[in-house]
C-alpha cells in the first residue's frame, strides 16, 4: 500500500489531488476530515457495494486510507483494495473490521 495516501487530521486538497497524493477530492471547502478516534489506515469489508463495473463485490477487504466528511453530513471513504485499485465509497457501504469507538467528528 502506497504511505502516501494516507490523510489523516486534515481534508485533502486540489492541489493533494492533482499531484496524486489522494484518492478524492471535494471542491469549494464542502468537506472536513472525519475521524474514528484513531488514525488511518483502517480494514474495512465492503457490504453495500456499487453494482456498476468494475467495483468490487461484497466481503472484498478495504484498507480505509482518506475519511472526510462532505457537506456535514456525508462521510466518504477513499479506499486501497485487490493489487492496489483505488475506491470511493461510503461510509454506510462498509463494515469496519478494526475494533474502533465511536467516531468523532
Amino acid at each position: 500500500m502506497s504511505e502516501s495516501k494516507i490523510l489523516n487530521g486534515r481534508a485533502a486538497t486540489k492541489k493533494d489531488f492533482e499531484a496524486g497524493k489522494v484518492i478524492f477530492y471535494i471542491p469549494d471547502s464542502r468537506s472536513a476530515p472525519y475521524s474514528f478516534g484513531r488514525d488511518l489506515p483502517l480494514t474495512a469489508r465492503v457490504v453495500n457495494p456499487d453494482l456498476g463495473d468494475g467495483f468490487p463485490p461484497p466481503g472484498t477487504p478495504l484498507i480505509i486510507v482518506q475519511a472526510e466528511i462532505t457537506d456535514g453530513e456525508y462521510v466518504t471513504l477513499g479506499v486501497i483494495y485487490g493489487d492496489g485499485d483505488e475506491g470511493v465509497f461510503a461510509l454506510e457501504d462498509v463494515e469496519l473490521q478494526d475494533s474502533v469507538d465511536d467516531a468523532v467528528t
